[in-house]
């Protein structure tokens, strides 16, 4: 394992952060993997579905849409 570390000048800046990964459940450390393995092209060979959709629970659509309205350009 690797330790990495950054200098960040604006305090507020990693407040933000901290606050907007609790707000997901996630860990600034979680986010900065999967950053970097997005950053380097690196494929995660056991790809967990339940795990990815989890990240969109924050979504919620209210009206439910006719197939003509979905298919509408």
């Amino acid at each position: 394992m690797k330790n990495v570390t950054f200098r960040v000048d604006d305090d507020r800046l990693v407040e933000k952060a901290k606050l907007k990964a609790i707000s997901i459940n996630r860990s600034l450390n979680d986010l900065f993997i999967e950053w970097l393995k997005n950053f380097s092209n690196e494929k995660d060979e056991n790809f967990n579905y339940k795990k990815y959709i989890s990240k969109f629970n924050h979504i919620k659509i209210e009206k439910k849409y006719s197939r003509d309205e979905m298919n509408e350009r």
